[in-house]
């Protein structure tokens, strides 16, 4: 029931139809899902929330917003004690944060999400981050696991086929505390540097020598024109070492201004 009850984000129809709907909303209860593991972007059911509430603040309607996800908080990936300083971010705003809640059903017609444990949550507008998948041409070539994703090196992204790499979100990439590499944009672009230049290599009869150093950065849009800026080395022993720089207007200007070279080059 998730389609029928709820707003896929994920899809620039989606984010326009949660737009409107947050613009006519007049009070109730937001809910912000996350579906499954894993998903693409671990900011973004998080910026949901905040840009949610923001919307709502700004507009002078009294709604709750809550998240809800498996995870035991925000951007595990990221280690301990960026979530829990995410988690009091939300916590400021008045957002209420939902961990471990994992969703098996919606219930569209009484607007109420169903957990595993049997308990149920109502809502009265849902934006939902829905299951990720990759292609079924993917799945069925002999390189994916069970779980449909590409284990790949962490350093030199070849697959358990001869010639074969894999970046971006399709890869599987371990890192410490028996995780994954989180599926980022900021990745795959340097994933796919060193992959070009390691087939260059192999291409001049060289030894290929490019490594993927599993260093990156984001942005949280947190709206009201501010954005907190995350940094670090997930390849770190031990646990990923990432930095959450505090929110300002700042980052938020970088933000958009990173958003706009990339839709000059690309779009």
């Amino acid at each position: 029931g998730l389609s029928e009850g709820g707003i896929d984000i994920y899809s620039t129809e989606g984010a326009l139809e949660a737009g409107r709907a947050l613009r006519s909303i007049d009070g109730g209860r937001v809910a912000v899902l996350v579906a499954a593991l894993p998903y693409k972007c671990p900011a973004a059911p998080n910026e949901a929330a905040f840009l949610a509430e923001a919307i709502l603040r700004r507009r002078g309607v009294h709604a709750k917003v809550a998240l809800y996800t498996p995870e035991p908080y925000p951007m595990p990936t990221a280690g301990e004690a960026l979530g829990k300083a995410l988690a009091h971010m939300l916590e400021q705003r008045r957002i209420e944060l939902h961990a471990q809640r994992t969703v098996e059903a919606v219930d569209a017609r009484s607007k109420q999400l169903v957990f595993q444990d049997g308990e149920r949550a109502g809502y009265d507008l849902l934006l939902a981050i829905p299951p990720h998948r990759t292609a079924a041409l993917l799945r069925g070539s002999g390189l994916a696991n069970d779980g449909g994703f590409v284990p790949s090196d962490p350093q030199t992204l070849e697959t358990w086929g001869r010639g074969v790499y894999a970046i971006g979100d399709v890869a599987q990439i371990p890192i410490a505390g028996s995780r994954f590499l989180p599926k980022a944009g900021v990745f795959a672009k340097a994933q796919a540097h060193v992959v070009a230049s390691r087939i260059a290599d192999e291409l001049r009869g060289r030894e290929p020598l490019g490594t993927f150093d599993g260093k990156g950065s984001c942005f949280v849009d947190m709206g009201d024109g501010v954005a907190a800026f995350a940094t670090g080395d997930f390849y770190a022993e031990g646990a990923p070492t990432v930095s959450l720089r505090r929110p300002s207007r700042r980052w938020h200007l970088s933000k958009v201004a990173f958003e706009k070279y990339w839709l000059a080059r690309w779009a």
